[in-house]
C-alpha cells in the first residue's frame, strides 16, 4: 500500500491534510498574505529592538548550523551581561542602604551628643553656683577670722607674724568666678551639618 493510499484510509491524517490544505489556501488570499506579512515584520522589528544580539546572530549566520552556534554565543553573552548588570544594581543598592543607615546613625548620635551637652551644661552651672555660695561663705569666715586676728594683734598678747597672714581682700571673691552665662553651651558644639562629610 502506497503513502497516498495510507493517508486516504486513515481518517486522522486525511483530516489533518485537509486542514493544512485549507490553511494553505487561505494564504493565497491577498488580505491574509498582507496580514501575515505585517505580523512577520512586526515580530522581526520587535525581536530586533528587544533582542539586538539575536538579530545580529540571524544576520551573521549563513545556514541553520551557523545560526545555532551564533545564537548560543549571543545568548551566552546576553546572560553574562544581564547577570553583571544585576550584580552591579544589587551591589549599588546595598551600598546605598549602608550609606543611608550610616547617615541615620550619625544624625542620631549628634542628637544624643547635643542632649548630653545640655545636661552637662546644667550640671556644671549648678556645681559652679554651689561652689560660689560656698566660696562666699569661706570669704565671710576669712574676714571674720581676719578681724579676730587683727583684734588680737592690737592687744598685748599678740603673736609674732600675724601681719604675715593674708587678708580677706587677698582671697578671690565670688564675683571673680565665671558666671553660668560665660560657660560654653550646646550651641557652641558643632552640629553634623557643620562638619565635613565623607560623601
Amino acid at each position: 500500500m502506497g503513502t497516498t493510499e495510507k493517508i486516504k484510509n486513515n481518517s486522522g491524517t486525511s483530516s489533518l491534510a485537509g486542514s493544512v490544505a485549507l490553511a494553505a489556501s487561505s494564504l493565497l488570499h491577498p488580505k491574509v498574505r498582507k496580514g501575515v506579512k505585517k505580523g512577520a515584520s512586526k515580530s522581526t522589528s520587535y525581536m530586533s529592538k528587544k533582542f539586538p544580539r539575536f538579530s545580529r546572530a540571524v544576520k551573521r549566520a549563513d545556514d541553520p548550523v551557523d545560526f545555532k552556534e551564533e545564537a548560543e554565543d549571543e545568548i551566552h553573552d546576553e546572560i553574562t551581561d544581564r547577570m553583571r548588570e544585576n550584580f552591579k544594581r544589587k551591589l549599588q543598592s546595598k551600598v546605598n542602604d549602608a550609606s543611608e543607615s550610616l547617615q541615620a546613625a550619625k544624625e542620631e548620635n549628634a542628637e544624643k551628643v547635643h542632649s548630653n551637652a545640655e545636661d552637662v551644661q546644667e550640671k556644671a552651672q549648678n556645681a559652679l553656683l554651689k561652689f560660689r555660695e560656698k566660696l562666699a561663705g569661706v570669704k565671710e569666715a576669712g574676714e571674720d577670722f581676719q578681724e579676730k586676728m587683727n583684734d588680737k594683734g592690737t592687744s598685748s598678747n599678740s603673736i609674732d607674724g600675724v601681719n604675715d597672714i593674708k587678708g580677706a581682700k587677698d582671697i578671690k571673691s565670688s564675683t571673680n568666678i565665671k558666671s553660668s552665662n560665660q560657660i560654653k553651651g550646646p550651641q557652641n558644639i558643632k552640629h553634623p551639618s557643620n562638619t565635613k562629610s565623607t560623601s
